[in-house]
């Protein structure tokens, strides 16, 4: 591995949502995205316990005022922090995470819950559910093509009268950033890989399509490591079509994933989407 093959790969711009999943698949930042997870004070993680609760007591509230409890499928449900909320809130619940590091984890803290090691697209069950939480703004991480096999997938496990409960990031959330290229030498061996290396970020804008790109560059004497994370923005006509072209009937906004009123400029829209069949 020399430096012209570096420079290579630093002077090329990715095609939009090129590998969107790798930097989530890869068993070498399984353990790096564990502590991010579980650090309550970074908010690329899980937020914290706070707000799980808050999110979760907020939902029991909105969809049990005309039902009882219910059955619910946690999609990317990491440590399992929102999925022991619902369960201890009385819900049936299966959770899924790509993470086989996050699902150890989680059924380390809670052996009663089914957790299942899958993506979303392998997803293979023969359940059907009530409720799917989708959070962590977790859809704009894939292109359009994805977006809607995994909207469908999710119309598809739900029953009549089910919730898909999603977040996304609106079209306020990166209205002032500007595109920028940093790098830092860690000779740690306990993040991006297990040896010194340098570390090159990228945060690439691609305005045409609302998208914005975190491109981690890991280099040191053996090898060249590309990660790309991946988030495509909304504006609620977005997110609203994308919900009922895939079969949604009626659906409410919120500003966010615990129920606050919508406000136009926040960083974050909420969608609670039922599916009602004909």
């Amino acid at each position: 591995m020399d430096n012209g093959d570096l420079m290579k790969v630093l002077a090329k711009k990715p095609h939009i949502f090129e590998e969107d999943d790798k930097y989530w698949k890869s068993p070498d930042l399984m353990e790096m995205n564990l502590s991010i997870e579980l650090d309550e004070s970074n908010n690329l993680g899980s937020r914290g316990i706070k707000f799980a609760t808050n999110s979760v007591n907020w939902l029991d509230k909105l969809l049990n005022e005309n039902c009882t409890k219910k059955s619910v499928l946690d999609l990317g449900c990491g440590t399992g922090i929102i999925t022991r909320e619902f369960y201890k809130a009385g819900y049936e619940v299966i959770g899924v995470d790509i993470s086989s590091k996050a699902i150890a984890y989680a059924k380390k803290n809670t052996e009663e819950i089914n957790y299942i090691n899958s993506d979303y697209f392998t997803l293979n069950i023969n359940n059907t559910f009530d409720i799917i939480y989708l959070g962590y703004c977790t859809l704009g991480m894939y292109g359009p093509k994805k977006r809607f096999e995994l909207l469908r997938k999710c119309y598809e496990y739900l029953n009549d009268g089910g919730v898909l409960v999603l977040d996304v990031f609106s079209q306020y959330k990166f209205a002032n950033f500007c595109e920028y290229k940093i790098w830092d030498i860690d000779i740690s061996d306990d993040m991006w890989t297990k040896s010194p290396y340098l570390h090159f970020l990228n945060f690439i804008i691609y305005k045409e399509d609302n998208t914005y790109l975190d491109r981690h560059i890991i280099y040191n004497e053996n090898e060249i490591k590309c990660y790309n994370r991946w988030n495509h923005t909304f504006s609620i006509q977005e997110l609203t079509d994308s919900l009922r072209n895939n079969g949604f009937a009626e659906i409410q906004i919120y500003n966010d994933i615990c129920g606050g009123p919508y406000k136009k400029g926040g960083d974050t829209i909420c969608a609670v989407a039922y599916k009602y069949l004909v």
